[in-house]
């Protein structure tokens, strides 16, 4: 299924092991073969070839040219279409709180350090809902094609609490 942005992400089918797994042998990788993914998964080169055509269908790879490599067909080239998603990383610190941006390829597009003390819950949460948002309108990305976010908070803890 194309990936559709009228459609919520949460109607899509969450992927399977195998699809991640290849996911990250392409962000890993670059661009690389079909033949070379069937070889880096352990697995039947038409289970390769299936889950392959299911990511390309929903828009997380494409396929590029054939290679000619040893005997046998050609085999096409296999990449990852880094603006199909986008995730948004935040971590709060004691002093400030940064933002930041990342595409399929875990390519970090920008990266915001707002300087101020996170004081009060509701201060933050605005500035980060700003901030946000203004990030996206600069890198021309839809809220719709952002599938997720990582959150971190530093701080300090007794270790007995963790016994």
């Amino acid at each position: 299924m194309p990936l559709d942005l009228d459609t919520p992400l949460h109607a899509h089918q969450p992927l399977s092991l195998n699809e991640r797994k290849l996911l990250d042998i392409l962000r890993r990788r670059g661009v690389i073969t079909r033949a070379t993914v069937s070889t880096e998964m352990d697995l039947a080169q038409q289970s390769v070839h299936r889950l392959i055509e299911e990511l390309i269908s929903q828009g997380l790879l494409r396929s590029g040219e054939r290679v000619k490599n040893g005997r046998g067909q050609p085999s096409p080239r296999i990449e990852l279409v880094n603006e199909a998603v986008y995730v948004i990383g935040v971590s709060i610190n004691t002093d400030s709180a940064v933002v930041c941006i990342a595409d399929l390829g875990c390519n970090v597009l920008e990266q915001v350090t707002l300087r101020t003390p996170p004081l009060s819950r509701n201060s933050t949460l605005d500035s980060l809902d700003q901030t946000i948002e203004r990030m996206l309108q600069r890198n021309g990305i839809e809220a719709q094609r952002v599938i997720g976010m990582g959150f971190a908070i530093a701080g300090f803890f007794f270790r007995r609490f963790f016994s």
